[in-house]
């Protein structure tokens, strides 16, 4: 109901219930009031004020009762068969009644009976002729009982594209409002859907319907949505709604594209280490370094595909059999994370770039593959290298069916080759190279929660790559041998929707194909590709020890459990790690997604007590005696937790430290504070983490969270034993493991 006057009002009821209480808040004065029919289920409902104009007096409440009721009218107005250039109309009604049908091009159906083009009848059917290949119609189907015109009730419809064309033939369910740009006065997105205001003198649409609205500046994708709430102002509330909601019908086939990958342009420009940066390396955080250093990141994106989506509410035109809906899709990403490196420590540098969009069609409903990438670089030690990273083709193919009998019936699988881009360079060290970014596939890209027959959204990593050297430092071979290994990481759903008459539901489906890492064939790669035969001037150690150059080892040894010690390979990245865990060496390895956390039952550290704060448990341990060959001792370690990020400031404070003759130097950089996880996390001493919950590029470790290598130093004296203890252990409890990596030959002396 609209109240017109000094100022103007509208009250709205729900589908539900067969009465509703509204209060609106006007300025005095004379309104006139005025109820429009409504069209619900297919049936049509004439409104009736109580009195046509209402007085409002300041202090006073004015009431005013509206009541609706079902009209003798035609009903259910549907499709019997739809073509290029044909349309079959079926309808109920009571009988005796004739009909008047008037056709008009677009969204907007004639207001009138002698208005847009007649259609010809017959009893209680008709058939349109004539007709454009991919153009949209609107009819208005007007009843008339005895000497009454009522109506009308309406639908809008899009014929088959002529071969090659890209527009969907659809049907829209009753009461869908199919806005063009035109008819948009104001729209705004809210979080959870969008705000809207519609032109024309009608009011706003009753809460309930659908609307699809076009691409704009506002909204990028277009949006589909039902109305929810109607303000006083006449502003409507949509939140998303699925194709299923605003089609009886709906037939869209994309045939196979493939763009070309371009180089992807950084959402913004800034300062890298104290200079402007070029376009291609805006970096969005580097941590250490200095202005002679620097990451350039230039990545690519190229999507492709197919999409071919039906729905069809009826199995056979004019039979009320909910049938369902059918998809065959195929999204693939061909990404390219090259980066050139210049950097003589460790480094973390990550950039987000403009998302990429391939819009498959715009009519009725903007159907597109979003891709909102975000590429980053990680060095441990030094790199001076060029064009390196991975090239990958990366997605997945499904197709099936789901609907209320079938349930859902998909099968499919990922897609995805790579090779190693051919670096020029040296590294000492390794570096992590990963792109990957937001997916959303269906209707309206970019829109947070959009339902759709089966959308797919989520996180898809096509390259998350480590690259290092295979030979260890010491040896002829190592500047002469690069390793490359890459996976394909993805974490999707599928959400798909049935009904049965007015039901309707939502639900998310999840696919192994469409979750998981999967790592790249041939992988690793070797640069140059038979460098790993090289011979080496003389035997070289294999690198399995915890100690390096300058230090000779008198003894050494472990405590805790022996499931919490071993030397495992990916931790960080470029090879192996000797680890420590307060939980199973097993479980600390892996993805972000899985959980390590396990109470082994040993007994904390009285040391690492006093640093927490709190009792320890579980705790594991490294004691070596060594001598050093010069005066200064150096510890190379990254500390990770499954702490984080939800228990940082808390008294789950897991800590470590490395005692250097009885002496911490497991310290924050430039501090006194001790390694934990309340001194180095997201908001403190930030430049030293590294997040990992939805996964890093180069680690495989469960750890929410990391440090960045950090590497202790301690003055000796050359030829004195020296006692190195490295511990760590749970704080308050003995769950949520954490875990120190001692990276190979990470003990030595210069």
């Amino acid at each position: 109901m609209v109240l017109r006057g000094g100022s103007n009002g509208v009250a709205a009821k729900p589908a539900k219930g067969k009465q509703v209480k509204v209060t609106l808040k006007l300025a005095t004065g004379r309104y006139s009031a005025s109820a429009r029919p409504v069209s619900f289920k297919g049936r049509l409902y004439l409104g009736s004020p109580a009195k046509r104009t209402v007085r409002v007096v300041k202090g006073k409440i004015a009431r005013l009762r509206v009541r609706y009721r079902s009209v003798p009218s035609a009903s259910r107005l549907r499709p019997t068969k739809i073509e290029a250039t044909r349309l079959s109309l079926a309808w109920d009604a009571p009988r005796g009644a004739s009909f008047a049908l008037r056709r008009a091009s677009g969204p907007d159906a004639p207001a009138g009976r002698r208005m847009g083009t007649a259609v010809r009848t017959k009893k209680r059917s008709a058939v349109d002729a004539n007709l454009a290949a991919g153009q949209q119609y609107s009819y208005a189907l007007f009843t008339r009982v005895g000497k009454r015109w009522t109506g009308p009730i309406t639908l809008s419809a899009g014929t088959a594209p002529p071969p090659g064309g890209t527009a969907a033939a659809f049907i829209s369910s009753p009461g869908t409002v199919l806005a063009e740009s035109g008819d948009v006065a104001a729209v705004h997105p809210t979080g959870a859907g969008v705000a809207l205001r519609l032109r024309g003198s009608g009011g706003p649409p009753v809460i309930g319907t659908v609307i699809v609205l076009p691409p704009s500046t506002g909204l990028p994708g277009g949006f589909l949505g039902r109305v929810t709430a109607i303000g006083a102002d006449g502003t409507s509330i949509l939140e998303p709604a699925g194709l299923t909601a605003a089609f009886d019908f709906y037939s869209l086939d994309i045939p196979e594209f493939n763009d070309a990958p371009s180089q992807l342009e950084p959402k913004h420009s800034g300062p890298v280490f104290g200079k402007r940066a070029t376009r291609s390396a805006a970096l969005k955080s580097c941590l250490g370094g200095s202005a002679s250093q620097a990451i350039t990141l230039k990545p690519s994106v190229g999507l492709g595909g197919h999409f071919k989506a039906k729905i069809d509410k009826f199995s056979i035109f004019g039979k009320e059999i909910p049938k369902g809906a059918s998809l065959d899709m195929k999204f693939t990403a061909t990404a390219t994370a090259a980066a050139d490196v210049k950097v003589s420590a460790s480094l973390k540098c990550e950039a987000p770039f403009e998302p990429v969009m391939k819009m498959l069609t715009t009519s009725p409903v903007p159907i597109s593959f979003y891709f909102s990438p975000i590429a980053e670089a990680t060095v441990n030690g030094s790199a001076e290298v060029t064009n390196v990273g991975v090239t990958a083709t990366a997605g997945f193919q499904f197709s099936g069916s789901f609907g209320v009998t079938s349930g859902v019936n998909i099968g499919g699988g990922p897609i995805f080759t790579a090779g190693a881009l051919n670096a020029q360079g040296t590294i000492e060290g390794s570096v992590g190279a990963a792109l990957g970014g937001e997916v959303i596939i269906g209707p309206g890209a970019g829109t947070s929660g959009a339902g759709v027959i089966a959308g797919v959204g989520g996180k898809l990593t096509p390259v998350d790559a480590s690259i290092g050297p295979v030979f260890p430092v010491g040896d002829n071979r190592h500047g002469a041998c690069l390793r490359t290994e890459a996976a394909f990481k993805r974490e999707l759903n599928l959400t798909a929707k049935a009904w049965v008459g007015s039901w309707d539901v939502s639900r998310s489906v999840t696919f192994d194909f469409l979750k998981g890492s999967t790592q790249y064939g041939g992988s690793p790669w070797h640069w140059p590709s038979n460098c790993t035969q090289l011979p080496a001037d003389e035997p070289q150690d294999p690198g399995d020890t915890a100690v390096g150059d300058g230090v000779t080892v008198v003894e050494d040894s472990t405590t805790g459990s022996p499931e919490q010690a071993g030397h495992v390979d990916g931790f960080v990245p470029g090879g192996k790690s000797w680890v420590l865990s307060t939980g199973r060496i097993d479980d600390a390895v892996g993805e972000p997604g899985e959980f390590a956390s396990t109470g082994m039952g040993m007994p904390g550290d009285d040391d690492l007590s006093a640093l927490s704060g709190t009792t320890t448990y579980d705790a594991a341990g490294y004691e070596v005696r060594l001598i050093p060959d010069g005066d200064e001792l150096h510890v190379k370690y990254v500390f990770g937790s499954e702490e984080y990020p939800e228990y940082v400031g808390s008294q789950y404070n897991d800590v470590m430290r490395v005692l250097v003759d009885g002496k911490n130097c497991a310290l924050v950089p430039g501090s006194s504070s001790p390694v934990a996880v309340n001194t180095i996390n997201a908001s403190t001493n930030s430049d030293y983490y590294v997040d990992n919950s939805e996964g890093a590029a180069g680690y495989s470790t469960s750890m929410d969270g990391l440090t960045v290598p950090l590497t202790c130093n301690a003055k000796v004296t050359p030829g004195q034993e020296v006692t190195v203890k490295i511990a760590i252990a749970d704080s308050s409890d003995s769950i949520y493991d954490s875990a120190v990596a001692l990276l190979d030959k990470g003990i030595w002396a210069d």
